[in-house]
């Protein structure tokens, strides 16, 4: 909630994902009298990929469709003319990382219920999403973020819209202000209450936000990919990956902290042969980059930290700390190659 706004969509909560998918629905419903026939056909236009240059004859909205126990879709538009059915299939997130695997089975579903419909399945992005997914990481389908949403939406003036705009637009205002916020404060962790109270969620969202940035406007490189760990925010090195004996060993951010670990994923090897492992990866990274390298605790199981180097987000300025991954990442891709033979 965010405590200094007085737009009721922040006071609700903006991150509810059927907030959004409520209200555009609400909109292009051919039961909704305040907009004209042919605004809600534009809006719907600048929504799919394929646009349509007639009137349908209805606009049906169903908002968690579903059918059965399968998979609820956040918003289906069906589009009805005379003789074809237009039916979009819109998947919402806000601070959620979305993938493509959701997005092929909502068009499946969809494809075996609307048989002889023309058939489009779209990605809404209203908040720190928006930052954190690339559209690489979706394949085919298209992505709508909410800066794209304020432009469709500028000429549609009445009052439930210009609420949404204006919290939409507030959203924006949060992602180009999240870096001055942080550096407030000697800890990001001591500005939680006030990041909460000017809007932001806590903690997974501001880490994937603040990763967002220092990955596009600093790292400048399509190779780290952002999602949740099982309990951590997560931003990992996708052409770090490397099997060594079987296993995994990657590079990956996980709060401030930038790890080199190793997947163990079925316990094949044992925790000798991982704590050998963790100590050859630790002393070859020490020796090139000094005493910021740190040792990881000493624990087994399917994912294993090896060492790290951490980071205050809130003191150390973005250039510094995306010139150190830099190097680390150098670094290890150096090493790992002979890495195997010191641990049989």
């Amino acid at each position: 909630m965010n405590c200094f706004s007085t737009n009721l969509i922040e006071i609700i909560g903006y991150q509810i994902e059927k907030v959004h998918s409520g209200i555009l629905a609400w909109l292009i419903n051919s039961k909704n009298t305040q907009i004209p026939i042919e605004k809600k056909v534009d809006l719907i236009n600048k929504i799919s990929s394929k646009k349509i240059d007639s009137y349908p004859d209805t606009i049906k909205t169903y908002l968690e469709w579903a059918k059965g126990r399968s998979i609820k879709v956040d918003l289906v538009i069906e589009c009805k003319y005379e003789n074809v059915t237009k039916v979009l299939g819109l998947e919402f997130k806000v601070d959620s990382i979305p993938n493509k695997e959701q997005l092929e089975i909502t068009e499946r579903i969809l494809k075996k219920e609307y048989r002889d419909a023309d058939i489009e399945v779209i990605l809404v992005l209203m908040g720190v999403s928006a930052k954190a997914t690339r559209d690489c990481d979706v394949g085919k389908y298209k992505i709508i973020r909410l800066n794209d949403f304020l432009s469709y939406l500028d000429d549609v003036h009445i009052q439930n819209i210009e609420i949404w705009k204006e919290a939409i637009e507030a959203e924006l205002q949060r992602h180009k202000k999240i870096l001055a916020e942080i550096q407030k404060s000697d800890s990001i962790w001591s500005l939680k209450e006030e990041l909460i109270d000017k809007g932001y969620r806590w903690p997974f969202p501001v880490f994937y936000l603040l990763y967002a940035i220092l990955r596009d406007d600093f790292l400048k490189s399509n190779d780290w990919a952002i999602y949740s760990g099982s309990n951590n925010p997560v931003m990992n090195a996708k052409d770090s990956w490397k099997e060594i004996d079987g296993v995994d060993i990657y590079v990956e951010f996980c709060w401030e902290s930038l790890f080199i670990k190793c997947g163990n994923w079925d316990l094949k090897k044992d925790k000798d042969w991982i704590k050998r492992l963790r100590e050859n990866v630790y002393q070859e990274m020490r020796e090139r980059m000094g005493s910021e390298v740190e040792r990881c605790q000493n624990r087994y199981g399917k994912s294993n930290s090896l060492c790290k180097i951490s980071f205050n987000f809130a003191k150390t300025p973005f250039e510094k700390i995306a010139e150190k991954t830099k190097r680390f990442l150098s670094e290890y891709l150096t090493i790992v190659e002979g890495i195997e033979a010191k641990v049989k």
